[in-house]
């Protein structure tokens, strides 16, 4: 008996499309191959695709901070089990936008909202802060207290 590890097989796609794997692999190898690669170009199968239920819902927000733009009419489905990422350069919004969504925005005494954002078919505007905070959260990728104390920002938490 052969107990030596062989590397997966190599796959190469030349000009015909047509999936090649080293020699001695069976065929229900390169069928899974074969459907795995079907997968990356054209996406899962439609009998595999589970219906995305819309958690948050982003309409024509803008948000501007005294005269200064920070938003600007956005509009967007967030929804659950998907990844999303908002990618743009230092300054465009993209922390502004994230800060909305769980009404910390409110905490600048300067800044003015227009539009709507709305968890689970409820405009976020009719519920109590502290509960839409509880299930809508914000990670800071730097240390960024609220305008308190150091130990109301602890004991907030």
């Amino acid at each position: 008996m052969d107990l030596t590890l062989q590397p997966p097989p190599v796959r190469q796609l030349d000009g015909s499309s047509t999936l090649t794997v080293r020699p001695g692999r069976s065929n229900a190898h390169v069928h899974a191959l074969e459907a795995l690669e079907r997968e990356l170009i054209f996406g899962t199968p439609e009998h595999a695709v589970v219906p995305t239920l819309e958690r948050m819902r982003i309409e024509q927000l803008s948000i501007s901070y005294g005269d200064k733009p920070a938003v600007k009419s956005v509009s967007l489905p967030v929804r659950q089990g998907e990844v999303l990422a908002l990618i743009g350069p230092s300054g465009c919004g993209k922390t502004t936008l994230l800060r909305s969504l769980n009404r910390l925005t409110e905490l600048t005494r300067s800044a003015r909202l227009s539009g709507r954002i709305t968890l689970d078919g409820v405009d976020l505007t009719e519920l109590e802060p502290t509960a839409l905070r509880r299930r809508v959260t914000m990670v800071f990728q730097q240390p960024n207290p609220f305008p308190m104390s150091i130990f109301d920002n602890v004991a907030y938490v």
